[in-house]
């Protein structure tokens, strides 16, 4: 059984083809896209399965599943920070492929995690881990994507959630001095805008225009040069070269 897995972001999309046997997935072939870079998701499948499907020696696929950024709702999903409208019928009429699922990129991450190994796993802290307890996924990219985790028997189930969107709460002085910047900005400030890429980089303009720290000419002219201003400012700070990335990224992590 040959499956099509799909990762669907607003600034990236991953699709990839396993191989399903004896229980276990074997991956043959995958591939990065811009997703920007195409006017819808369909487009975007055409183009990788022309290319992937003709080098197996094979068109046929069994079965697709698709994790998109957004709340899936009646086998349709439009994306939060992408301007496409996904629908499952459409999407099985231009790929041609019967058995097709769309899911929240959240859920199906919280489908994958019982397949890792230890050595793919990492504390950022340790804890005490409750057997009995319940779990909660958080994702920060271009968006701030969040699912829960239950607890059923020896395994958990996934559930999306579009927490990230929910009120964002500042808890001292300069986080209440964030969100009443933002609010000039923004009629609604979630969590998504300030714990995201793009909240990352809102929070680096909040620091410098808020005159909390300054900023070098160098870092400036390296920041406006960069495709993603937002990684720049974390290679910045973790290499110790700009003070305001640094104080950036640490409010962002905190």
């Amino acid at each position: 059984m040959i499956i099509l897995a799909a990762d669907v972001g607003a600034t990236e999309s991953k699709l990839a083809l396993f191989d399903f046997q004896n229980r276990r997935l074997q991956p043959l072939t995958e591939e990065t896209y811009p997703s920007r870079g195409y006017l819808a998701l369909e487009q975007l499948v055409e183009e990788f399965l022309e290319d992937k499907t003709e080098r197996l020696h094979s068109h046929q696929i069994d079965a697709a599943c698709f994790g998109a950024a957004g709340p899936v709702i009646g086998n349709q999903c439009k994306t939060t920070n992408l301007p496409w409208t996904i629908n499952v019928e459409l999407l099985r009429d231009t790929i041609g492929i019967k058995n097709v699922i769309l899911i929240n990129d959240l859920e199906a991450t919280g489908y994958g995690l019982p397949l890792l190994s230890k050595h793919e796993l990492a504390s950022l802290q340790d804890g005490s881990p409750q057997p009995d307890g319940h779990g909660a996924l958080i994702a920060a990219g271009t968006g701030l994507g969040e699912a829960l985790l239950f607890q059923q028997g020896n395994s958990f189930v996934p559930v999306a959630s579009e927490g990230g969107h929910s009120d964002f709460a500042p808890r001292d002085d300069l986080e209440v001095e964030l969100l009443r910047y933002l609010l000039q900005q923004f009629d609604h400030v979630s969590y998504e805008r300030v714990l995201s890429g793009p909240g990352l980089l809102a929070i680096y303009h909040f620091l410098h225009d808020s005159g909390h720290a300054e900023e070098t000419t160098w870092s400036v002219r390296k920041l406006n040069q960069e495709e993603d201003p937002s990684a720049t400012i974390s290679k910045l700070a973790l290499a110790g070269e700009s003070t305001l990335c640094v104080k950036a990224l640490e409010l962002f992590v905190s």
